[in-house]
């Protein structure tokens, strides 16, 4: 199994922003698994690719009542140092229910200079 995410290319211009995600989904008894991995780039006008955020999650999830349980991010590559502070508020999304309205949910909690 490679060590690096393949790369999607959307043959974007110079001077573009792009947004890679990746998700993939387990069963470990009786806990969902969860596992994503997120990179910002931008396109640099002489075409050369830079990493703004990248960061690689990994959510547990109970069930029987489908509840997050445990997250752990590691972020590994962001632009300042002060990014890496706001990796730790990951954590609010314990205790989530995994339903409907999830991502509204999760973007308030951790949005803005928190997320």
């Amino acid at each position: 199994m490679p060590d690096e995410e393949p790369s999607i290319d959307l043959d974007l211009p110079s001077d573009a922003m792009q947004r890679q995600k990746a998700v993939g989904l387990w069963y470990e008894g009786d806990v969902l698994r969860i596992r994503a991995h997120l990179r910002d780039s931008y396109t640099e006008p002489d075409s050369t690719m830079l990493v703004l955020h990248e960061y690689r999650l990994n959510l547990w999830v109970e069930l029987a009542t489908m509840v997050v349980t445990q997250v752990e991010v590691t972020p590994i590559h962001l632009p300042y140092n002060e990014c890496f502070d706001a990796a730790p508020n990951v954590e609010r999304l314990v205790g989530l229910r995994l339903e409907r309205g999830f991502t509204g949910e999760a973007m308030q909690r951790l949005g803005g200079e928190v997320g």
